[in-house]
């Protein structure tokens, strides 16, 4: 920004004076990492970062969510095209895929999701509602699900050696808001 007006304010070889805090911001900008693994804070929208770029795990609904990832990855594509790129597989109401660290995950949609047969193939379920019955669910199964995230909103998902450590997409630090406890945040072992 400081570069920019720079630009537009002066006159003259002070112009000049713009180029270096223009190119900073570029390298900056460009260096910043995307996370690896986006979920919407509805459950019903599951991004990863693949080497095609962002593929999603749903054609439609949650198209500002999915806009706005694919445009902050600087992706121009639609997210009719970005859920045909490869990374997931599986129906529609249940799509799976694996993360580099050899996890596999399965994003579930509708009423009649089974969670507990999910929970049996995968080490990660992304669910867009609550879990009916959660003891009913095995201990190694990490399920986000709608109470999760009425808590965090959307998780951005970063690994961290074998493990996943999963962060609030949204910002709770503002000074208006007051000091707020963190919620617990899954972490996928």
């Amino acid at each position: 920004s400081f570069g920019g007006l720079l630009l537009i304010l002066m006159r003259g070889r002070v112009r000049w004076a713009a180029v270096a805090p223009l190119t900073l911001g570029l390298v900056l900008w460009a260096g910043v990492d995307r996370p690896p693994l986006l979920i919407s804070s509805d459950g019903a929208l599951v991004g990863l970062e693949t080497p095609l770029g962002r593929a999603l795990s749903a054609e439609k609904g949650a198209g500002f969510t999915a806009g706005t990832w694919l445009e902050k990855d600087g992706d121009m594509a639609s997210q009719a095209e970005a859920f045909a790129r490869a990374g997931f597989t599986g129906a529609r109401g249940a799509r799976e895929f694996t993360l580099p660290t050899g996890h596999k995950v399965i994003a579930l949609s509708g009423k009649s999701a089974d969670v507990a047969a999910a929970c049996a193939r995968a080490d990660l379920v992304v669910l867009s509602t609550t879990v009916p019955n959660p003891s009913q669910l095995s201990k190694d199964c990490l399920v986000i699900d709608k109470t999760v995230l009425g808590r965090s909103g959307a998780l951005a998902g970063w690994p961290d050696g074998r493990t996943w450590v999963f962060f609030p997409a949204r910002r709770s630090n503002r000074i208006w808001m007051g000091q707020q406890k963190p919620p617990n945040l899954p972490v996928l072992q």
